[in-house]
């Protein structure tokens, strides 16, 4: 028998020495909270194809996609597949050592928002995109899949920092092609784009509030035909990406940035005008192991000690600087630590998680599915939940033993070990989960049952 066994083995062996040129893996990504993703790339690479049963496309611009670390990579941004449907496909890389992924793609279709052709002018934002479309037809499928892809883009990209987008169906318009001049840009109500505008086909805008001797005004600023969608797409991407930096907290990860000089330190300003300046840490300055000429570096956790919000995020040096808009995300609802027992509800629970804790990564997903859904669990201990990040608190809660039940203020609190999820009921820590004894996994997972 062990003989046989042997043989067996060193069958297996050489088949998967000699008989597996070929590389195939699966990957499943989610367009809504994907955060990017890096392909490993073997010696030159040659091309990029993404396929299935309906498409064929060839990738693009390959040079930008590049990212060189002690393994080169093929990386794709978060943005990267809001061109496609969810649905299977697959990613050939054709270098030194081709390689196939099966990417599952799941999530991010973000539905069109259909408006009314007499309430274009009428929509409550500062500024918007209008897409003027006939569903009847389906000539060009190429400009189809820009608008979806614009359509992701503006909705999940930065999560609602940039224009909406807002679609018009001209099979149900009063008029399919109105003769008038052939722009459409100052026009500034809906009886005069009856009266004035032109549409033939595909047709996109922006209207934005203008003031005009005195009144403020609705106004269409830019025009897009079915020749200037695509270039329109790509500029609009590329000014948003070099732009908003976005970070979330629940999946970091590092952040490369395009800088043309040697920055020396880097701020951010919050919402109420508080600003914290740091160093370039020394891992990556001019001189260092890490520095990277042309780019800054910030870590995986760099920006997890900020709250979830909008910041103005400069980089510089003595000489230069360069804005972004920092957008740091979670699904968790982040408090400070003091305000721990001072949360609206009479029961609810804490979530206490930090950096590199591979039990709190362990229990995270978990956590954040039941923070999407508790709110439909029809269960008598579904309760809210908030959480509180160590990088985020510097105060005295932290050392043992442990003190925890039956405390009702931060003062006599103390944390020794993470994860630790509280239930507070009135002001109060009556129950503690963690990795042993009552455990934060089947407590959870048989709530969202």
């Amino acid at each position: 028998m062990k003989k046989i066994f042997f043989f067996l083995l060193i069958i297996c062996t050489i088949l998967l020495g000699v008989g597996c040129k070929k590389n195939d893996f699966s990957v499943t990504l989610n367009k809504e909270t994907m955060r990017g993703y890096y392909f490993p790339i073997h010696g030159e690479l040659k091309s990029v194809t993404l396929s299935n049963d309906e498409i064929s496309e060839e990738i693009p611009d390959l040079e930008s996609h590049i990212y060189e670390s002690s393994i080169t990579y093929f990386f794709v941004t978060k943005d990267f597949f809001y061109r496609y449907k969810a649905n299977t496909y697959k990613l050939t890389i054709t270098d030194d050592k081709p390689t196939s992924y099966t990417i599952v793609l799941e999530g991010g279709d973000h539905p069109y928002s259909y408006i009314e052709e007499k309430d274009i002018f009428s929509i409550e934002e500062d500024s918007y995109y209008v897409a003027f479309i006939n569903n009847s037809l389906n000539e060009n499928k190429g400009l189809d899949l820009d608008l979806y892809e614009l359509n992701n883009f503006l909705a999940l990209y930065v999560q609602g920092h940039t224009e909406s987008l807002y679609f018009v169906n001209m099979d149900s318009a009063n008029y399919q092609s109105p003769v008038g001049n052939s722009s459409l840009v100052g026009i500034d109500s809906y009886d005069k784009l009856i009266l004035n505008g032109k549409i033939d086909g595909v047709t996109l805008v922006k209207i934005s509030k203008q003031v005009n001797e005195d009144e403020t005004i609705k106004e269409i600023v830019e025009e897009y035909n079915e020749d200037s969608i695509s270039s329109f797409l790509k500029t609009k991407k590329e000014t948003v990406k070099s732009t908003y930096i976005v970070h979330n907290i629940d999946d970091p990860y590092e952040i490369v940035l395009d800088i043309d000089f040697v920055p020396t330190q880097y701020s951010t300003i919050d919402s109420e005008g508080k600003k914290y300046t740091r160093n370039v840490p020394a891992t990556y300055t001019a001189g260092s192991t890490g520095y990277n000429e042309g780019k800054i570096h910030f870590s995986t956790y760099t920006f997890n000690s900020n709250f979830p919000g909008e910041y103005k995020l400069t980089i510089q040096n003595n000489d230069e600087s360069k804005e972004f808009t920092l957008i740091i995300t979670s699904i968790f609802n982040y408090i400070d630590a003091d305000d721990m027992f001072d949360q609206k509800e009479d029961a609810y629970y804490v979530f206490w998680l930090k950096d590199g804790c591979p039990g709190c990564n362990s229990v995270k997903p978990t956590l954040l599915k039941y923070a999407q859904e508790y709110m439909n669990l029809d269960k008598e201990k579904a309760y809210p939940i908030y959480a509180v990040h160590r990088s985020q608190n510097s105060g005295n809660y932290f050392g043992t033993p442990e003190v925890f039940i039956g405390v009702d203020n931060i003062e006599d609190f103390k944390l020794g070990y993470y994860p630790r999820v509280f239930l507070i009921e009135n002001g109060v820590i009556t129950v503690v989960y963690g990795n042993v004894g009552v455990a934060i996994l089947p407590y959870f997972n048989e709530l969202l049952k």
